[in-house]
């Protein structure tokens, strides 16, 4: 996949293997909490939207964000 330039997951446990390359990245979760557990380096990211439903995870998003040299727009919604 490595001309692929957004990407959108839909999960309780994102898993970011071979979209490492992206510009764009579209995180929604579900009622639990996503751990981030597997985070490689996004070279090339400039925008993430980040969508939460009833739960915190902001240790996860803290380390995404460390994984993001590039990145000029960070949208965060949490639904409660």
């Amino acid at each position: 996949m490595s001309k692929l330039a957004r990407a959108s997951f839909i999960s309780m446990d994102p898993l970011f293997n071979g979209i490492d390359n992206v510009e764009f990245l579209s995180i929604t979760t579900g009622f639990t909490e996503a751990s981030f557990n597997v985070i490689t380096v996004f070279t090339n990211i400039i925008h993430i939207e980040l969508t939460f439903f009833y739960n915190d995870c902001w240790d996860g998003v803290v380390e995404l964000l460390r994984h993001c040299p590039k990145l000029q727009i960070l949208s965060i919604i949490k639904v409660c």
